[in-house]
């Protein structure tokens, strides 16, 4: 995720728009714990004795129903008023000063937080109004953990960067990856006349250890029907879940999809009290 604030930087100063740096995420959002990474990330843990989050980088509510919905509102209602939250935001800091709005399809670290109807459809209406690109945060939710490849097809997402990691080698070896659009590449090749090479990188960078893994990984993903499989078993697991702790006084709501799921534990189901 580092690399592709730096890729958005980059990008913005080819686009000759070098006040447009500002980054969005959103509040119990987890996108790694370096130094940009944790300002993204919306967890206090990861800024308390810190100083982070760093300069520019901002965070919006989070698309969690259970805790931030008004009583009564539909999911509908909540994601056009989260989608009012992040125009209004841009709209203060200056859309020409906001630079990138990150996001996982299902918060991971933050709650197991699926998005509610329309959230991604809202959200997405307001960055392509204001020239902000998305990057997903496919890290936990790519290659089949959400019964498709990636949260960007469940979601039906249209995402100008990715990020993905840990089942891209079934974590058998470190190896993440930072994936751009056409639109996006387009620029920063017409930018190399001028500036030369994108100079960014990693020592272990490409690793051909890594790659090996990844690659055989994918292998047997597609030639075992692995996300198929997930599909299948996320479903019988999202079922089982719920039929079994829905109605214990200690849980408030059972999500997920696929195969990640989180139970909320309450101190008070009617009255909704956090478990200290």
């Amino acid at each position: 995720n580092d690399t592709q604030v730096k890729i958005t930087w980059y990008y913005n100063n080819l686009r000759g728009k070098p006040e447009k740096k500002k980054i969005i995420a959103r509040n119990l959002g987890y996108h790694g714990v370096t130094a940009v990474a944790a300002s993204m990330t919306g967890l206090p843990p990861l800024h308390k004795s810190f100083n982070l989050p760093l300069e520019g980088f901002l965070h919006v509510s989070p698309p969690h129903q259970y805790w931030y919905a008004e009583n009564g509102e539909s999911e509908l209602d909540f994601s056009k008023r989260l989608a009012e939250e992040l125009d209004a935001l841009i709209q203060r800091e200056g859309p020409h000063t906001v630079a990138a709005f990150i996001a996982e399809p299902v918060m991971g670290a933050g709650g197991v937080v699926p998005p509610p109807q329309g959230y991604f459809v809202e959200i997405q209406k307001i960055l392509k109004k204001h020239d902000v690109l998305f990057i997903a945060d496919e890290v936990i939710c790519g290659f089949g953990r959400l019964g498709t490849m990636f949260g960007t097809d469940l979601y039906q997402l249209e995402p100008d960067m990715m990020t993905i990691a840990k089942g891209l080698t079934s974590a058998y070896v470190p190896m993440s990856a930072a994936i751009i659009s056409e639109k996006v590449w387009e620029v920063l090749k017409s930018g190399s006349p001028e500036t030369g090479p994108f100079a960014h990188g990693y020592t272990y960078g490409g690793h051909p250890l890594a790659a090996a893994a990844g690659l055989k990984t994918i292998e047997i993903m597609e030639r075992e029907n692995l996300v198929d499989n997930a599909h299948k078993i996320g479903a019988y697991l999202q079922k089982e879940l719920r039929a079994k702790f829905t109605d214990h006084p200690l849980v408030g709501e059972v999500r997920g999809v696929g195969l990640i799921a989180g139970v909320e534990l309450v101190a008070n189901k009617a009255k909704k009290y956090h478990l200290n």
